[in-house]
């Protein structure tokens, strides 16, 4: 959506036609030194990191963040990016010395918000731990799996959303066209729903059973 800032607001003397398919432009490698993935219960007012993206989850939002150098104190950032202050409980795990941190924060059973860093892009069921935004914790041990940001062994992992309108992941279709039940967009919508609603996710639907079809071939 930003892209259009991009390019120069020079039009055609003649039509008025603005210049839309060809500009010259300067690329340069971002070399973050950490990458953050979120979700918070309320959208921030601020996000300070030089990079970031967020998008709403079912009951909050989600976000992906990267920055030129760590904040000074990871605590005081978290507490930024969440909105809270000092009175709620904030879990977490450090390993300073290869930069993986993890934040929970709690008010009551509700998560606030969950934030995981590490040097390269993070690695977490990122559904799942946007799905936690929903649940409730009473028990200590059901908070600190929230700091694992992995699907617990007794839950489905749906892998990343493809279908944002029914949260449908990506392992659901695969699964479904696995089993050769689902061999067409419309069978994975009467299976799933996947597609059946502002119908934005279809062609990847139809690539991922293309490439079934690819991988069964051969």
């Amino acid at each position: 959506a930003r892209v259009g800032t991009l390019i120069g607001a020079h039009a055609d003397p003649i039509s008025g036609q603005p210049e839309l398919k060809a500009a010259p432009v300067s690329v340069a490698r971002f070399d973050a030194k950490w990458h953050g993935f979120a979700v918070t219960r309320a959208k921030p007012a601020v996000l300070k990191a030089d990079y970031w993206a967020i998008a709403p989850a079912k009951s909050g939002w989600r976000m992906e963040l990267a920055g030129l150098l760590p904040p000074g104190n990871w605590d005081h950032a978290v507490r930024a990016l969440f909105g809270i202050d000092a009175s709620c409980e904030v879990l977490s795990y450090r390993d300073e010395r290869c930069g993986h941190y993890r934040f929970a924060a709690f008010d009551g059973e509700h998560l606030l918000g969950a934030f995981f860093v590490s040097p390269e892009p993070v690695a977490v069921a990122r559904a799942t731990v946007a799905g936690k935004l929903e649940d409730n914790f009473t028990a200590p041990p059901d908070r600190l799996r929230v700091l694992a940001g992995r699907t617990a062994a007794n839950e489905p992992d749906r892998g990343p959303i493809v279908c944002v309108c029914f949260e449908v992941g990506l392992k659901q279709i695969v699964s479904a066209v696995a089993e050769g039940h689902c061999m067409t967009v419309d069978a994975v919508g009467a299976a799933l729903k996947a597609g059946t609603n502002c119908g934005s996710c279809r062609p990847e639907i139809g690539r991922i059973i293309h490439d079934r079809r690819i991988a069964k071939a051969v």
